[in-house]
């Protein structure tokens, strides 16, 4: 494969790369197991960059929901690395994990919006759901304060060394207040790590 330096970017990128339109079910029904083997076949063949926008997909997002269950930890991490050596700016995008990280949420949530809605008990990542909040319970326990966990969150992602930039949503202007509090500091250094230490994505 032949890679490129990508405009005033720095990035080096395959000369070809995979668009992900055909992920979201919208050029014809793909299972997940399908996707996940076109995503893995074209990082495989050396492609490095995978193009996915908001509205590819049925429902919006299907494409970038599938690249991102397909993207493993260390896969993520290369992207990472590649952007501290080459001081590429990182834009975390969700990083209160649709709200779970707010503490807000339990098993008995009953989510009526369309983003979280396969949440609900009998639905399809209902799992994933409980999943997070075993996780959840491992932060909590390491933060000893559940007035802290949106702050915590934010400070977590900001303080890695790729110096990213966060953008959590918010609903209420008491959020956006909080969440720029936040940003007021870095996390402590012995919490970083122990949060680290619980591992996986939430």
């Amino acid at each position: 494969m032949i890679y490129r330096t990508f405009g005033k970017t720095g990035w080096r990128v395959s000369v070809v790369g995979l668009g992900t339109w055909n992920l979201g079910n919208q050029w014809g029904e793909l299972s997940d197991q399908e996707a996940t083997d076109i995503i893995l076949a074209a990082i495989d063949n050396g492609m490095n960059l995978l193009d996915a926008a908001e509205s590819y997909g049925i429902p919006n997002g299907m494409s970038e929901l599938r690249i991102g269950k397909t993207l493993t930890p260390s896969m993520r991490d290369k992207l990472i690395i590649y952007c501290t050596e080459k001081n590429l700016g990182i834009l975390v995008r969700g990083p209160l994990a649709k709200g779970v990280l707010s503490g807000k949420y339990n098993r008995e949530s009953v989510f009526g919006d369309t983003v979280r809605d396969d949440w609900n008990p009998g639905q399809s990542d209902r799992e994933e759901y409980e999943d997070m909040l075993d996780k959840l319970e491992a932060i909590r326990e390491a933060i000893g304060d559940d007035s802290k966990l949106v702050e915590t969150a934010l400070r977590y992602v900001i303080s890695h060394k790729s110096n990213p930039i966060v953008i959590p949503g918010a609903t209420k202007v008491e959020q956006v207040i909080d969440n720029a509090q936040a940003g007021a500091a870095l996390l402590d250094e012995n919490l970083y790590r122990k949060l680290g230490d619980i591992g996986g994505n939430i």
